[in-house]
């Protein structure tokens, strides 16, 4: 007897929903993308934070010459710039062979390049009793593996910046 059944039902639009071919090419490219980016960011990541630590460290080395140099324990400190290290040394003149030079090997991903100072020469000395430097300029240390690079800053006044 058709008057005992239930009334049909209309269909809820999410009872018999699916996915399309476009909405899972959809979500599978964005998750491709997104680990790829991950990927990218988990290989440079380390390279960028040694770039940072060693740029802030070199600046600091070149705060720590010429502090000495204003506390008057010598007459003059200064940094040595090489390819890939750079030396802390006491006097108004750098000497390899001194056994009292503070040597700071770079890692093998990063070199000092393009040193533009005062003079043309390699290294800034900051005289006492203020701290001052003939050799102002700029030194950069880039990543070899990002070619990226930092660029530290030097005033005649011994201000250090990057």
């Amino acid at each position: 007897d058709p008057a005992h059944l239930p009334a049909p039902q209309p269909h809820s639009p999410m009872k018999n929903r699916a996915f399309t071919l476009i909405e899972v090419a959809f979500a599978l490219t964005l998750f491709i993308t997104v680990a790829a980016l991950l990927l990218v960011y988990q290989q440079t990541g380390p390279l960028r934070t040694d770039l940072n630590t060693q740029t802030a460290l070199l600046a600091e080395e070149l705060r720590l010459a010429q502090n000495a140099a204003q506390s008057g324990k010598s007459s003059a400190y200064g940094i040595q710039f090489e390819s890939g290290a750079y030396v802390r040394f006491e006097g108004g003149s750098y000497d390899p062979a001194d056994p009292s030079n503070n040597v700071h090997e770079l890692p093998a991903n990063l070199e000092i390049a393009n040193i533009s100072l005062a003079g043309g020469g390699t290294g800034v000395i900051f005289t006492a009793p203020n701290g001052n430097t003939v050799q102002s300029g700029s030194i950069e240390i880039r990543s070899t593996n990002l070619n990226e690079s930092l660029t530290l800053s030097i005033t005649p006044t011994g201000h250090v910046s990057y």
